[in-house]
This record gives C-alpha cells, structure tokens and sequence, in this order.
C-alpha cells in the first residue's frame, strides 16, 4: 500500500461511509490503521519515539477524520500542545496536510476567546520564527464542517497543505511535503 492509495480510499470512501454503521467499518480501520502504518514507514527512521493516531470518531462517525504525529517532548494527546498531521474535509472533496494546535485543554483552562487568542499569537510567532514556514502552505483551511469540534481545527491551523480529492498528488510529493513539514516541526521543539 502506498500513501497516495491509502488517501484516495480514504476520500473516495468518506461521505458513503458516514451513511453507513461505524463500528468495524473499513473506511474507519483504513484511517486508524492503514494511514499510519504508511505515516510511521515514511518517519519512523528519522523520529522513531514519535506517536501517529488516527480517528475516525469514538463510538460514531466523527465529522472531520484526522491522523496526527505527535512528538512526545511537545505533547502526548492531540488536546494539547503542536503536531502535524492530516484534516480531512468533512465532505470527502479533499484533505489538509497541516501544522496544528490542540485546543481542548487550552479552551478548559483559558475559555473559548483566550484560547484562540493564543492558537493565533502561537501561529503567528511561529510562522516568523521559523524560516521558510509562513512560504510552504497557506495560513486559511477550510474542513466544511458541521460541528463545533469539526470547525475547531480552522482556526489554530499554523501552515497547510491542500490537495483535491480529484487531483491526489504523487506518491514522491506526499512523501516530500511530510518529511519537509516534519523538519519544521523539529524545529519548533527548541523553541516549546
């Protein structure tokens, strides 16, 4: 399995998938299961002690999946802390290959407002910090969601990359923006 077949299936599958009962579903086992292993063959020379989780959502459909890549000496869960990973949309019309922010126990400890103030102060210094960053995507994502928790990850998003369900990228592409995106986040550890 590639990490260009693996995303295809995923999107082409999605919004049947959602129609259809969640326990066991491929589609999801594709997402928890599938996308990392690929994830981990791609970075686990270079960041062995790295941890890649998928979620397709607990106990139903969750209305944006994602599969992040979490560098322990930064966080340990996806409600904290920096990680790239991928957002998909929730209308199955493509996928974000993004560096994102955990939001939840920043919004319990902070509130809602604070917490996004900081989301925006952190993306901010970041993409000046560290060269090259604010250049390799786009600041804006949009997942097309339709829940509170769906559109959450919009706004902490610090740098992305898009591609169209119709227009995957080659497998090498992939390959390159993971590995370039993951040397950025290596340099955000010095910097926590």
């Amino acid at each position: 399995k590639m990490l260009k077949t693996t995303i295809e299936q995923i999107l082409n599958g999605w919004t049947n998938a959602t129609r259809e009962p969640f326990t066991s579903h491929p589609i999801a086992n594709t997402i928890r299961q599938n996308l990392k292993d690929e994830i981990q063959k791609i970075i686990r020379n270079e960041y062995p002690d790295f941890i890649v989780v998928g979620s397709a959502g607990a106990g139903n459909w969750a209305n944006v999946p994602w599969l992040t890549i979490l560098n322990p000496k930064i966080s340990t869960s996806t409600q904290d802390g920096i990680y790239p990973g991928y957002l998909f949309r929730a209308d199955g019309s493509g996928v974000y290959l993004s560096l994102n922010q955990g939001t939840t126990n920043p919004q319990k400890m902070l509130g809602k407002l604070e917490a996004e103030k900081r989301a925006d102060k952190i993306s901010s210094t970041l993409r000046t910090e560290i060269s090259g960053l604010k250049e390799w995507g786009t600041k804006e994502i949009s997942l097309r969601a339709n829940t509170s928790l769906g559109k959450s990850y919009e706004l902490p998003n610090i740098v992305a990359k898009f591609y169209d369900a119709q227009a995957v990228p080659s497998e090498a592409e992939l390959v390159s923006d993971l590995l370039e995106l993951m040397s950025f986040y290596k340099k955000i550890e010095p910097l926590w």
